[in-house]
């Protein structure tokens, strides 16, 4: 068993290998994600359109078969990822497509606020906001997937948190989360890779130098849609 100060010098000397980031300012973490993202693949034939959530903007983007722009009866609102700091529609459209096109939804990304320009709970009450707009144009809660992915799936938590808190667990129905990546099989060191298991392992960097592309995302969780019991909006315990 290591002990803390094993433990602590450990996870220090992961994150200096493993960081991309650092030394970089969010600016420049954002550009290199846009350029990184133009570099992949494209799904064709999809429709991605731009929307106004009372002054929050988005893009709704659908590739389904047969697909039609105006038929949003079931929805997936999907947060994107980043670290709080980057990220955007354009990047996610992607991703959002391989969703849509793997769910038979149309799929609504969010351009929430960003760190450090805003700071909490901006992220979050914009991402509230946005499942507040779908059910005043008149969605109803059982047709509204909730998801996202890495940051985006913790906004994706914090969204059915503030209905719980505000009283409103039951216009949440249901939700999916989708997670980066972990390595099980790092063969560095026993503490490496109990280190995956962590915030800080499993947030580490993404893109090309770890395999990962929008193809390769578990899009398949999404014909799952996850039904909150009772019990969960319930509980105390997030």
């Amino acid at each position: 068993m290591p002990s803390s100060i094993e433990m602590l010098n450990a996870i220090k000397n992961h994150l200096k290998q493993n960081s991309q980031t650092a030394g970089k300012t969010a600016m420049q973490i954002r550009l290199e994600l846009a350029e990184s993202a133009k570099r992949l693949q494209q799904l064709p034939d999809i429709s991605a359109e731009k929307a106004d959530m009372n002054g929050l903007q988005g893009e709704w983007v659908n590739a389904c078969k047969d697909h039609n722009p105006e038929d949003r009866r079931k929805v997936i609102l999907y947060f994107h990822g980043g670290g709080f700091i980057s990220g955007s529609c354009e990047v996610y459209r992607d991703l959002a497509a391989r969703i849509s096109a793997a769910s038979g939804a149309p799929v609504l990304t969010v351009e929430y606020r960003l760190a450090p320009e805003h700071v909490y709970p901006a992220a979050n009450d914009d991402c509230y906001s946005a499942y507040c707009r779908l059910l005043e144009t008149g969605l109803q809660p059982e047709n509204i997937i909730l998801g996202g992915d890495s940051v985006g799936a913790t906004l994706a938590l914090m969204t059915m948190i503030t209905l719980r808190e505000s009283g409103e667990g039951s216009r949440l129905q249901r939700s999916c989360s989708l997670r980066m990546a972990i390595s099980f099989t790092s063969t560095a060191s026993p503490m490496t890779a109990r280190l995956n298991w962590t915030p800080q392992g499993a947030g580490r960097g993404t893109g090309e130098s770890c395999g990962i592309t929008s193809a390769a995302m578990p899009v398949s969780l999404l014909r799952c849609s996850l039904r909150l019991s009772s019990a969960c909006m319930g509980c105390r315990r997030c």
